[in-house]
């Protein structure tokens, strides 16, 4: 059995300690902020393109299509949330995404609505998906459009679906 032991004075410990701080300030200064993971890049300028009537799986594949999005026809994720009433950082930021689609979810706080998120195949821009996997959400009340985004979870990059 090998036995190390060693004796730290109290320089030795502020030192070491000062170093730990210091590294982990350097870490962190080196992670990307909320910012820029809200990357709003518009995609798409739309121009008479109704958010109107979006009552089903087909109406909503279409009106991406029509955006320049190629989805995947069943929806990966789809169900019903309720929008807080109260907005975190998290979900302010959110909002100016959907603010710079003319979109505005504070109008909806405290209701619930129907999400829906879609595997994106392509872009009609040429854009390519690449290899981490692309998905666009649309969130609906009443059969209209009030949100939507597109997003890669392993960058954590969001878009603007409209511009």
């Amino acid at each position: 059995m090998f036995v190390c032991s060693f004796k730290a004075s109290t320089v030795k410990i502020i030192c070491a300690a000062f170093l730990c701080i210091a590294a982990s300030v350097f870490v962190i200064a080196l992670m990307p902020d909320a910012g820029s993971a809200m990357n709003v890049n518009k995609i798409v300028s739309s121009g008479d393109i109704s958010l109107k009537g979006i009552d089903s799986e087909e109406k909503r594949v279409s009106l991406l299509s029509e955006l320049g999005i190629e989805a995947d026809k069943d929806s990966v994720q789809s169900g019903e949330v309720s929008v807080p009433k109260k907005f975190d950082a998290v979900l302010e930021k959110y909002n100016e995404l959907q603010k710079s689609q003319g979109f505005d979810l504070k109008k909806y706080r405290g209701k619930n609505v129907e999400r829906y998120t879609y595997s994106v195949l392509s872009f009609s821009d040429g854009t390519k998906v690449g290899a981490n996997p692309t998905y666009v959400t649309l969130i609906i009340y009443k059969n209209k459009v009030i949100g939507a985004d597109i997003c890669c979870p392993e960058t954590g990059e969001y878009s603007a679906v409209i511009g």
